[in-house]
């Protein structure tokens, strides 16, 4: 990750059935929601790609074109996005999300969203796979409590494992949504 590379903002499942209008059990949903909002609109600014990637499981968690699927309100959607559909936990399973990300050159990827212990662990590494370098956020994904582990746990220790998995030489790091936020200004301005 030392040289420039070609970074897109990677921002998964922020639909209403997961960060529910009013109350969530989502761990910190409403910090989360305003730091991934954030950076979609610091993103835009700065002309960096973005991906915005819906779940399109269906019944079961929420059928799709219901209000529970839609994109969450607070959520910014800007119209150069790329936005894309997935029907598995791994957004790269099943859909073009590789092509697409290759036909823009792109080389770094910037993960947020939900669900810390599913979709974002499963996305993030299969980005590592193949062979994109990752910046996890650290501060905007979030899960919910499940029996083997409240949400803040889940959080804490994928953001640990990335802080190792760096430590170890891989191309992958966990970094606050300010400090992403300054990359992307940065970028920007070059």
């Amino acid at each position: 990750m030392g040289r420039a590379e070609r970074t897109a903002l990677l921002a998964l499942d922020v639909q209403n059935g997961i960060f529910a209008r009013d109350e969530s059990l989502v761990h910190d949903a409403a910090g989360v929601l305003e730091r991934i909002d954030a950076l979609i609109r610091t993103a835009s600014a700065a002309s960096q790609g973005i991906v915005i990637v819906q779940d399109n499981a269906g019944p079961g968690l929420w059928e799709p074109e219901t209000p529970e699927w839609e994109l969450h309100a607070r959520l910014t959607r800007p119209p150069e996005a790329v936005y894309l559909r997935k029907m598995f936990g791994d957004a790269f399973r099943g859909t073009d999300l590789d092509d697409r990300l290759r036909g823009l050159g792109i080389e770094h990827l910037v993960v947020v969203g939900a669900m810390t212990d599913f979709s974002v662990r499963s996305t993030l590494l299969r980005a590592l796979l193949k062979g994109y370098s990752v910046t996890l956020v650290s501060d905007a994904h979030s899960t919910l409590d499940a029996p083997d582990g409240k949400a803040r746990e889940q959080v804490d220790l994928l953001n640990t494992e990335v802080r190792a998995a760096e430590d170890h030489g891989l191309p992958v790091r966990a970094l606050r949504a300010a400090e992403v936020a300054g990359m992307f200004s940065r970028a920007g301005r070059a």
